[in-house]
């Protein structure tokens, strides 16, 4: 079940990088939660419930930037959760500087084959920690 998960994650996060809020929320569990303490924003919430909330969230993060851009660098199966890491780059608003970070997210998938939670971590082995594949 665990390379399923992985692809449920990786379709799910493919479809909203292609522009499919609308797909990426179906991939979401009603009772979707998050957590963003790692990297939080000035008005949103570090943590919270509900999917819509957090498409909301996240729509209005992605429209914030010039060039918003997310590139897949790996996504390790870790049972019922999935730790992706990406490489995410942003054009400043009203600047021609561009931002640059690697990203590391926990995706948790249900029984149900949905995605229930999401935590962000500054470093990879903070993850790996996170889902007890490491010390």
């Amino acid at each position: 079940m665990s390379q399923e998960n992985v692809e449920i994650v990786r379709g799910a996060i493919e479809s909203l990088l292609a522009g499919g809020f609308t797909d990426y929320g179906e991939a979401l569990a009603p009772g979707f939660s998050w957590d963003l303490t790692a990297y939080p924003f000035p008005g949103w919430p570090d943590q919270g419930a509900g999917r819509e909330a957090y498409l909301g969230q996240l729509r209005e993060y992605a429209a914030g930037w010039r060039n918003y851009d997310v590139k897949l660098l790996d996504l390790q199966d870790a049972g019922n959760d999935v730790i992706v890491t990406s490489l995410e780059r942003v054009g400043m608003p009203d600047s021609d500087m561009t931002l640059e970070r690697q990203v590391t997210v926990v995706h948790t998938v249900d029984d149900d084959g949905r995605i229930c939670r999401l935590r962000v971590f500054k470093t990879h082995d903070e993850a790996l920690k996170a889902v007890g594949l490491a010390e």
